[in-house]
């Protein structure tokens, strides 16, 4: 997290106004597509917490958002890029791993000034007036994998909210997030081994690393480094590193000074090809199209 350079970056944005109902207002620019989007089947209204909406964004410059008390509470969380945000109480620029709670009944607006992705559930239901002394609106993560899992798992619960159950479920998962986001875990110690292998692929992510090869350098077996990577990460070894040379490709493609060819050599790739179907997979749009800001 870091502080909003210009808290007038957001004034005179013309925005189109697509919900409007006694105080509640809802204007925005759309600059962004969705990965995941997950409406439940039936609202939650016999339960004391419920999820109306899970959804996964990839945004670019200018997608904009402004809300005018909404009965609901976003909390939103950054994968990569930047959003910058502004509330009564609070401005800032959210960062990968940072997590932004958006109160009810409140007015907030947030940003894209490059790039970002970032997950987001709506949160509604008569306990959240009752958990909200609780909660910070900002919280950056040791390990953001935990409540990464937990908000995918509410949009995978989504499907089942026709049953009793399916909605006992959301709730379950919706307070399970609150309550991590009350008292985050603090960082678990790491063994030696994978912090070591963890400070490799940072540093070594332009070269052609080889998960088995990097098992052997440091005296474990490939299924006993991956199981560790499960255990702490929450991740296999091979898309860690993945997500790395990945992420270090966006930065690249955002600043427009290397060819596709010349990004796919220094994130590791010798065949241009291969990165290209990677981005792909990853992103869901080529990196020629990333670069020039297209769908």
């Amino acid at each position: 997290m870091k502080p909003l350079p210009d808290p007038h970056c957001f004034d005179g944005i013309e925005a189109r106004e697509y919900h409007r109902e006694g105080t509640e207002c809802y204007r925005t620019v759309e600059h962004h597509r969705f990965l995941q989007y997950r409406h439940p089947v039936r609202p939650s209204d016999d339960m004391l917490l419920g999820c109306p909406l899970f959804c996964r964004t990839r945004s670019w410059s200018g997608d904009y958002h402004y809300r005018k008390n909404p009965p609901f509470l976003t909390a939103t969380l950054i994968h990569a890029g930047e959003m910058a945000f502004r509330t009564a109480a609070l401005s800032g620029i959210a960062e990968a791993g940072d997590l932004v709670l958006f109160f009810p009944r409140t007015e907030y607006e947030f940003m894209t000034p490059t790039r970002c992705e970032r997950s987001a559930v709506l949160l509604e239901g008569s306990l959240l007036d009752t958990l909200r002394p609780a909660l910070r609106q900002t919280i950056t993560l040791d390990d953001p994998s935990i409540p990464e899992h937990t908000m995918t798992a509410i949009g995978s619960a989504l499907r089942e909210s026709s049953l009793t159950t399916g909605r006992r479920k959301i709730a379950e998962l919706c307070f399970s997030l609150l309550q991590f986001l009350a008292a985050p875990e603090p960082a678990e110690t790491l063994p030696e081994c994978l912090e070591t292998v963890l400070a490799e692929m940072e540093r070594n992510y332009d070269r052609p690393l080889s998960i088995d090869e990097l098992a052997k350098a440091h005296g474990i077996t490939p299924s006993g480094l991956t199981r560790m990577f499960l255990k702490y990460r929450k991740t296999t070894p091979y898309r860690h590193l993945r997500r790395i040379r990945m992420d270090q490709a966006a930065k690249l493609l955002d600043a427009h000074t290397f060819s596709v060819k010349e990004v796919a050599a220094r994130v590791g790739y010798e065949n241009p090809l291969n990165f290209s179907t990677e981005f792909r997979k990853w992103f869901g749009i080529s990196p020629r199209s990333y670069r020039d800001g297209r769908q």
